[in-house]
């Protein structure tokens, strides 16, 4: 699963970071925050559908920074090994004896 800050319209999510004083203003100076959640953003798209992800840092007196996220070479490369995981996952639990409706954790889904 993944826990967006909010959803923004019909296509959009909205991840929030309040940071530390230092460390907003590392991102104002080089030039971004996006490396630092390039695979929460990615992944959060995949799981919603949605096209794009405003990531937001907030850390007043500082100026705010939002970088648009969309769906790129890197979230493909993500959903692909996604795809892979869930098929040896699926594997794994097919070998060892555990229906398809027992979480990892042992949960059973109903």
């Amino acid at each position: 699963g993944c826990s967006p800050d909010g959803l923004s319209g019909e296509d959009g999510l909205l991840e929030r970071k309040n940071p530390q004083l230092e460390t907003h203003a590392d991102y104002l100076l080089e030039g971004g925050l996006e490396d630092d959640y390039r695979c929460q953003c990615a992944f959060q798209l995949i799981v919603t559908g949605r096209k794009w992800c405003d990531l937001v840092s907030y850390c007043p007196p500082l100026e705010p920074i939002v970088v648009r996220v969309v769906p790129n070479l890197f979230t493909q490369a993500l959903r692909a090994e996604l795809v892979t995981f869930l098929e040896r996952f699926k594997k794994a639990k097919a070998m060892l004896g555990i229906p398809e409706h027992v979480t990892a954790e042992g949960e059973i889904l109903t």
